[in-house]
């Protein structure tokens, strides 16, 4: 062996008992849950993978019992509840029929509020906020608006324009479509949902102690929950719905997650997903195989 080697191999051993002789370095764990000082090599909180499932689980059963619960949970529901309060009773209760000719109205100021017995089309302008009351309002569509509140005893066609929230209260609700405000709505009778792309929440009025009625829900994009509504049909869209003490008739060429509480299905076609039960909820006859059913 030469000189040389033997300086080298002396060098790494020096190096080797160097690093065993060194003391314990200590580090500060950063984060809400740090519980202080912690010794190197000792385990940083949350980060035990001992005992999570494998990546290969091919338990599809195990994966959809596992699907996060938090999602049964309405995020909008509690702001909706708020705003409805301050329109608990409808407009028409309060605006007498006098036979007053139908009038369109063009948006025309910041904050601006309509109130005339019967509403023809609110469309055109800008505004912060806008609210119409009325015993009937035909139409709304093309404007833009921070906030937008509807009050009347039926309202037509909520479309296609541009808003960050809005509120109806009414007994009758033709459609809302296209358009990507969070909503919130208070009806008896409604007849198209379609087209949504931000979260709303629907509440029955439960008049005459009679539930809600939604013909249909179709094309979602956006977080549904209803609270004492039978839905005639939910077709197509990706789907995530919440449903409280109400029933959905046909459920049929969609994909989600669906949440029901004291709530049921009487007949599922074609989906694709899982149908979360709680409390009483059941499901009728189903002929999709790749929708999974799970009772919590």
């Amino acid at each position: 062996m030469t000189l040389k080697q033997t300086a080298l191999l002396l060098g790494m051993g020096l190096t080797i008992i160097g690093f065993q002789n060194c003391a314990p370095v200590k580090m500060s764990a950063v984060g809400a849950e740090a519980g202080g000082v912690l010794d190197a090599g000792s385990e940083i909180p949350g980060t035990n993978t001992s005992d999570q499932p494998s990546s290969n689980n091919d338990n599809v059963d195990d994966i959809v019992t596992s699907l996060p619960v938090d999602e049964s949970k309405a995020p909008l529901d509690a702001t909706c509840k708020t705003l409805l309060s301050g329109v608990p009773a409808i407009a028409y209760d309060s605006i007498a029929p006098g036979g007053a000719a139908e009038q369109n109205f063009a948006i025309q100021a910041s904050n601006q509020d309509i109130n005339y017995e019967t509403v023809g089309v609110i469309s055109n302008g800008a505004a912060q906020s806008i609210s119409v009351k009325a015993r009937s309002i035909a139409e709304v569509r093309s404007f833009s608006a921070s906030k937008v509140l509807l009050n009347a005893f039926s309202i037509g066609k909520v479309s296609s324009f541009s808003a960050s929230q809005v509120v109806t209260a009414s007994h009758t609700l033709d459609e809302v479509s296209n358009f990507a405000a969070k909503l919130c709505i208070s009806a008896q009778e409604i007849n198209s949902l379609h087209d949504l792309a931000a979260d709303l929440s629907v509440f029955g009025r439960s008049e005459g102690g009679q539930k809600a009625k939604l013909k249909e829900l179709k094309q979602m994009a956006a977080y549904a929950s209803f609270h004492d509504v039978d839905i005639e049909k939910i077709e197509s869209g990706s789907l995530r719905l919440r449903l409280e003490n109400g029933s959905i008739g046909s459920l049929s060429a969609g994909s989600g997650h669906i949440y029901l509480f004291d709530s049921t299905i009487e007949k599922i076609e074609n989906f694709s997903g899982s149908i979360h039960l709680y409390g009483t909820s059941k499901v009728g006859a189903t002929s999709s195989s790749s929708v999974r059913i799970v009772q919590h």
